[in-house]
């Protein structure tokens, strides 16, 4: 399901069109043309589309320059006002009107249907689907404009252990604190999802690769912060993945995940970050989670930061994650 908020910037430009487009309709069909019901019926497509791009209010601005349309000739000192039919531009604005009002509240229906389906129910954030979907779309953008993205995994150590111990309840409450340190460490543009169980991810568009690590660092470091706090017997393992030039999302989010198995795998609470370089990702799509050993990024070593010396972290790079190391 495509993202409302996107498609809503992808239509804006047609909204624009319609300030012109619907007067123009109204003076020619109507008034010039005397065809009352063609006037009507052409402006009712036009406010669809601006009600459902920009609500209700855009519909009623657009209803109203319809009835403006019908008095266009006046103005121009062509025909008399008594040659405007003036029920039917009332007629005609009105329908637009109450036309308008029913897309944009079946666009707000929409769009809460949207939500709820893309949501985690328990911490608000992103679902898997809706994050895959906005890694996708933050790809081909950058696919696209050349810009960097990161993709980040973490990891909560022995939160199997603290869940039997200290019960469901207090495990919901870590899960929910820890979504609410996410969506405070980050910028408003970026993305933090949910996916599943004790795994979280973020998605940076548009991060300097320079930036990544200090970035990761901070998060974690909030993240360990409020465990010690709380006195929550876990901790955080953290994986991220720089990509100069994105590819399909299944193989950066496979990529991510690999990272932060090596964290875990290394001892665990810690965070490591992998910057690929310039590479050509593989952007065929494929279902997700599926890795294809011929898919390689790269056949010069990665540069990982975090932790440990290159040399070791570097050797620490899974083969199965895609990525040929000399």
């Amino acid at each position: 399901m495509p993202d409302p908020s996107l498609q809503r910037r992808e239509w804006s430009p047609i909204v624009w069109v319609t300030l012109p487009l619907i007067p123009v309709t109204t003076c020619l069909i109507g008034t010039v043309c005397g065809a009352s019901t063609a006037a009507v019926a052409l402006c009712l497509p036009q406010v669809a589309i601006g009600a459902w791009v920009w609500g209700w209010i855009w519909g009623l601005v657009l209803s109203l320059l319809s009835y403006a349309g019908w008095f266009l000739p006046v103005l121009a000192g062509k025909v008399p006002v008594s040659a405007v039919d003036h029920d039917s531009a009332i007629i005609c604005a009105a329908v637009a009107a109450a036309f308008g009002m029913t897309v944009a509240r079946l666009r707000q229906s929409f769009e809460e249907a949207y939500a709820i389906a893309g949501t985690d129910p328990l911490t608000g954030l992103l679902n898997r689907n809706s994050f895959y979907d906005r890694i996708r779309s933050e790809a081909n953008r950058g696919g696209r404009n050349g810009v960097t993205v990161t993709i980040a995994f973490i990891d909560c150590d022995n939160f199997k252990a603290f869940n039997d111990t200290r019960g469901h309840v207090a495990g919901d409450e870590l899960l929910m604190t820890v979504a609410q340190i996410l969506k405070g460490s980050v910028r408003s543009y970026d993305a933090v999802s949910r996916m599943g169980g004790d795994e979280f991810a973020i998605l940076f568009p548009e991060l300097p690769a320079e930036a990544a690590d200090a970035t990761v660092a901070r998060v974690h470091s909030r993240l360990k912060a409020v465990a010690y706090t709380r006195s929550w017997n876990v901790s955080f393992s953290i994986g991220a993945v720089v990509f100069p030039q994105p590819g399909h999302a299944a193989l950066m989010l496979d990529l991510a995940d690999a990272e932060m198995y090596a964290v875990k795998k290394a001892g665990k609470d810690h965070y490591r970050v992998l910057i690929l370089p310039d590479s050509n990702i593989p952007s065929v799509d494929r279902p997700e989670g599926h890795v294809r050993p011929s898919d390689r990024v790269s056949d010069a070593p990665p540069r990982p930061r975090g932790g440990r010396s290159p040399t070791e972290r570097a050797g620490d790079i899974p083969q199965e994650a895609g990525i040929a190391t000399n």
